[in-house]
């Protein structure tokens, strides 16, 4: 707590390792089920999106590009990276309100 009373207020320097993580454990401890809850949702809805893209780029098995299929194995790593950075931001919302 600061010296004005408020709990959970940060301090305007750079933090240590174990002041993040503390700061990490008590965001959990406070908002675990919501948290967890919408990152199950964002993850399956990811794979649901992606499942698709990874057929149409014939990656499976092995996830790496095969001769002559390059663009489209770039085409899934960089919606695979977009979706990954906007469930990443709808998390950081639930966590900062």
């Amino acid at each position: 707590m600061d010296q004005s009373g408020r709990g959970g207020v940060l301090p305007l320097r750079p933090l240590t390792v174990g002041e993040i993580l503390d700061a990490a454990l008590a965001l959990l401890r406070t908002r675990a089920r919501l948290l967890l809850g919408v990152g199950l949702l964002l993850a399956a809805a990811e794979q649901a999106l992606l499942y698709p893209v990874r057929t149409w780029a014939r990656i499976e098995p092995e996830y790496l590009p095969r001769t002559g299929r390059l663009a489209e194995w770039w085409a899934l790593v960089g919606l695979g990276l977009g979706t990954e950075a906007a469930a990443i931001a709808v998390l950081g919302g639930f966590a900062a309100a």
